[in-house]
């Protein structure tokens, strides 16, 4: 068996060289794939495909033909190359596992540094997403069907529709998994897609051309409406009725797949945080070939970097490109103790379920609506690795605060909102010096302000009938779902400094909806109409996940799960939203100056002062700006 030493030469970082793998001819004895290595660079354009593949377990492995020498790879990878080889000729391929030496961790930095060019390049992608097995061929014909016939529906009582044999559960059930297969799942095929001049999925010998999916997810949103979502309302047990559950991540990925804004990249971070990889730094190098303008090779690969290392770099650049605190929005979710990193910095990390994701991605996308700095410039400086100076002003400390909402059953949500309701001493009382009550500031709050804003407009409910107790957790689900696709349409999902809303008309929201939704939610055997469905979507969505509080002063708010009394409410400079942090016991010295340190535990909506409110007693001389440096 080889070693790598025996087969990989230098590659010239100047020439911007790779390596490129020749599969034989096909032999007519058994033996292993026969394979040989050549160097190429990339400025001479060199005609080759690229494959696109998951890993798979290191554990299995195969043996091919390296140069003359017997050489191991991955199960998955083996099946993709025997698959792909051709009878009567030579085929000239890059894949990473082969083409880069993956025991040398300075050759993988530099080469991940060009992976955007090398699929770029590439005369065809081949996505390999595994064997024909799963009833894939079944899956190819529904796909062929969507693409080709665009105005026959999925609903056989609608005509034109559909064949029978199209339209039976084990067809959309055998598309339901090809759909659930670990490619769509993972950072590094994202990009591989996107990138891609042609584009071919294989499934053991099967070959679906890119054009044909891209035309039937065209196609199958044309008849979202009058299809899917009547299948959902009506027969919520027909696979056909979760098909937009499975066609949402492929919409992301179109959707971003074409955008070249500058500001694209980390919107693109926050998006697919739920994809996989294997190391963790790949949440970041796994995108770097979609990153535009400002944020052209603004990192540059080096797996010999601690992940947290790497993060925090991340970070900070991301924030002085885009002058505001985004990221600090983003560190809601679990963190690894395997990856050690400041409290301010994400680690991009999967939500446990998606439910959580999707509510936490769409209070992202919501925050370019506040304006909690007043524009006030961002104002940071690394005092050493680790330490974040910024400025800002306290708001007030947290006095009180109430447990956390369960994602269901709703008598379980509506004890928790009952626990909130009590704790805000809801009233007709004016909440403290604003216009409305505290009864008003309280469910504004539960909608982290109003729904008047495009950023709210919920699609309508499936079929426009009224919405029972029984049925109103699959309604909110498939509503956060696709809200949170739709919000993909906006290329700047995460904030830039100066680009901050300002407050809402308080008689947008109506006090109806709020009486309506409170009673639905105390009586099951009532039923919400359309407009009280989006209110309960966007309840959820402003709620799952966080914790309600009362500060000292009386403001009422929702912030991270892990806030509790004595937490500092702050506004800081460049931040588009409050943010809650922790004192810590902690002090440092720079310069002559002694610090306080805090730990960061992450953004709130403070009904109030989402739209300089802070800053306004700033100027008036009611708050002081003060510096903090997280740690």
């Amino acid at each position: 068996m080889s070693t790598p030493g025996d087969i990989y030469q230098p590659l010239s970082n100047l020439r911007r060289e790779i390596r490129l793998l020749h599969i034989s001819p096909k032999r007519k004895n058994t033996g292993p794939i026969q394979c040989h290595l050549s160097t190429a660079s990339l400025d001479d354009k060199p005609v080759y495909e690229a494959l696109s593949y998951v890993w798979g377990d290191l554990r299995i492995t195969k043996s091919i033909e390296l140069c003359g020498r017997l050489f191991r790879v991955r199960k998955n990878l083996w099946t993709a190359l025997k698959a792909i080889h051709l009878s009567d000729t030579s085929r000239t391929i890059w894949v990473d596992a082969v083409c880069i030496n993956q025991n040398h961790k300075n050759e993988c930095s530099q080469q991940v540094s060009l992976m955007g060019e090398v699929y770029r390049g590439a005369e065809k992608v081949i996505a390999w997403l595994g064997d024909d097995t799963d009833d894939v061929g079944h899956a190819f014909d529904v796909i062929k069907a969507m693409s080709d016939f665009p105005d026959l529906h999925f609903d056989d009582r609608v005509s034109p529709h559909h064949d029978l044999t199209v339209l039976e559960s084990e067809s959309i059930e055998s598309l339901v998994r090809f759909l659930d297969r670990d490619w769509w799942k993972r950072v590094w095929t994202f990009q591989e897609m996107a990138l891609a001049s042609r584009f071919e999925i294989r499934c053991g010998r099967r070959t679906l051309k890119g054009e044909k999916l891209a035309a039937a997810h065209e196609n199958f949103w044309s008849h979202n409406t009058c299809c899917y979502s009547a299948f959902s309302g009506e027969y919520p047990g027909h696979p056909i009725a979760d098909l937009d559950k499975h066609f949402s991540p492929l919409n992301r990925m179109y959707q971003y797949a074409n955008m070249t804004d500058d500001l694209v990249f980390p919107s693109i971070m926050a998006t697919f945080r739920q994809r996989q990889c294997t190391k963790a730094q790949d949440k970041i190098y796994g995108y770097l070939g979609l990153a535009f303008g400002r944020f052209r090779s603004f990192v540059e690969p080096d797996y010999t970097k601690d992940p947290g290392v790497v993060f925090e770099e991340t970070a900070l650049k991301i924030m002085e490109k885009i002058g505001s605190l985004g990221p600090f929005s983003l560190l809601e979710g679990p963190k690894s103790q395997d990856i050690v990193c400041p409290s301010w910095v994400p680690t991009w990390e999967e939500f446990e379920d998606d439910f959580l994701f999707e509510a936490h991605y769409l209070r992202f996308s919501w925050l370019i609506s506040f304006n909690a700095c007043r524009k006030k410039p961002l104002d940071m400086s690394l005092l050493s690795q680790g330490k974040l100076k910024v400025r800002g002003v306290i708001v007030d400390r947290i006095a009180s605060d109430a447990r956390v909402p369960p994602h269901h059953p709703i008598k379980h949500q509506t004890e928790i909102y009952d626990q909130w309701r009590a704790l805000a001493q809801c009233t007709n009382a004016p909440y403290l010096d604003q216009t409305s009550t505290r009864e008003e500031a309280f469910w504004l709050t539960l909608l982290n302000g109003s729904l008047h804003e495009g950023r709210r407009q919920f699609p309508e409910p499936d079929n426009g009938e009224a919405a029972s107790f029984s049925n109103e957790i699959d309604e909110t689900t498939r509503a956060l779902e696709d809200l949170s696709g739709s919000a993909a349409e906006d290329e700047t999902i995460l904030p830039v400094h100066g680009s901050a809303g300002t407050p809402p008309p308080p008689e947008e929201v109506d006090s109806r909806l709020w009486h309506s939704w409170w009673t639905f939610m105390h009586s099951p055997s009532d039923f919400l109409d359309p407009e009280g469905l989006q209110f309960n979507t966007c309840v959820t969505a402003a709620t799952v996940n966080r914790k309600f509080f009362v500060t000292e002063k009386g403001w009422m708010g929702t912030g991270p799960p892990t806030a509790g009394p004595n937490d500092l409410v702050v506004v800081l400079n460049g931040g588009l939203a409050p943010y809650v942090l922790r004192p810590t016991e902690s002090k440092m010295r720079h310069a002559g100056t002694t610090y306080s340190e805090f730990t960061t535990l992450g953004d709130c909506y403070v009904h109030g002062i989402m739209y300089g409110e802070a800053m306004d007693r700033l100027d008036a001389g009611v708050y002081k700006e003060r510096e903090f440096v997280l740690v």
